[in-house]
Formats: structure tokens, C-alpha cells, sequence
């Protein structure tokens, strides 16, 4: 009896094994596989390839948008949840910390200020085709070019949002009391 039951044992685990071998359940092929950033050990700054196409990020330092006369430092802009407001400063500009840094890949990096001459009322001045250069701590320049300007609503949240693209977005108060919200979209050119 122990010799049939160590034959059937043995025949169930043959058949599970070439069942896995050659049957895998929702297996992707290695060339398809994601890779998954969080896993690797990065850090802001490292360059990382993607099949052909390098892997830039960096953090926000200062933009520039010549046409418009505008060069600021940029500082970190969070949340806060129980006011139910932004961080806002005088005379920078701030980047949100909840949107995607800077990078050659995808995403969208929302920067944003107040509708001041200190910080972004010159940006009504820009035309489709306007450039910014995002410079970062670590030493990149991202250059974007301007595809469109709109007015949104403050409680817009769909702006936040990346897509496939590589946007940078710049974000000020518009109307005559500030209600509103007028967003700037570049679409990122190159790294220099």
C-alpha cells in the first residue's frame, strides 16, 4: 500500500509541476515585464534606463520663463487637509508635492503661486509656443514648451492628474476676486 500511495503522490506532483511549467497563470513574458521604480534602489537624480530612453528626475529648484520676465526659487507646496488650503508664499513659487517630480518619462509637475507681480501675474503675457526651464537641485534643466492656457475651477482636482505625456503645469488665481484658476500646460522638450 505505501509503494501505490508514493506513486500517486509523486504523480500528483508531476502533473502540478508541468501544469505550472507549461500552463503559468497570467505569466508576462520577461521583455513585458514592469519594472516596478519603488523596488530598485534609486534616489531623485539617478538616471535609469528604459529600453532605449533614459530615466531623469530631479527636484524643483527655480523656474524660468524668460518671455514673461519670470525667475523664481521654488519650494515644496503641501496640503493641508484640515484647513482645506495650499501652502502659498509671498515671492516663490511652490511645487505640489502630491504631482510627479520633474522627469524624462511621464507625469505632470504642478507648480504653483500667487497672482502677484512678485510671484506669477506676468504669466498672462504668455503666447503657444513660450518656453520654462524647470532647474532642479541636482543640477538638470528641463525645458517645456507651452501648448495651452484655461481657466479652471479651485476645486479642479482632475489638473493634479498625470497622463502619458510629460507636462509641466503652472497654476495662478485669474478672476476678479481670485475665484478662479488659470492653468498653464508646457509640454516637456528636452533635458539640457
Amino acid at each position: 500500500m505505501k509503494g501505490k500511495a508514493a506513486v500517486y503522490i509523486l504523480s500528483a506532483y508531476t502533473f502540478i509541476f508541468f501544469l505550472f511549467a507549461y500552463y503559468p497563470i497570467n505569466r508576462i513574458p520577461d521583455s513585458q515585464a514592469p519594472v516596478v521604480l519603488s523596488a530598485l534602489p534609486i534616489k531623485v537624480g539617478d538616471e535609469i534606463a528604459f529600453g532605449n530612453k533614459e530615466y531623469t528626475q530631479g527636484t524643483p529648484e527655480r523656474i524660468i520663463v524668460p518671455s514673461a520676465g519670470i525667475n523664481l526659487q521654488v519650494v515644496d507646496g503641501n496640503y493641508d487637509k484640515a484647513n482645506v488650503s495650499w501652502d502659498l508664499s509671498k515671492d516663490k513659487a511652490q511645487f505640489a508635492t502630491v504631482t510627479s517630480l520633474p522627469n524624462t518619462k511621464a507625469g505632470n509637475t504642478v507648480i504653483y503661486g500667487h497672482n502677484t507681480p512678485e510671484v506669477f501675474m506676468k504669466l498672462e503675457k504668455l503666447n503657444v509656443g513660450d518656453v520654462a526651464y524647470l532647474y532642479t537641485k541636482e543640477g538638470y534643466v528641463f525645458e517645456y514648451e507651452l501648448k495651452s492656457t484655461e481657466k479652471v475651477r479651485p476645486t479642479d482636482t482632475q489638473i493634479l492628474q498625470s497622463g502619458d505625456d510629460i507636462r509641466l503645469s503652472l497654476l495662478t488665481c485669474s478672476g476678479l476676486f481670485n475665484e478662479k484658476r488659470k492653468l498653464f500646460t508646457f509640454i516637456f522638450k528636452k533635458l539640457k
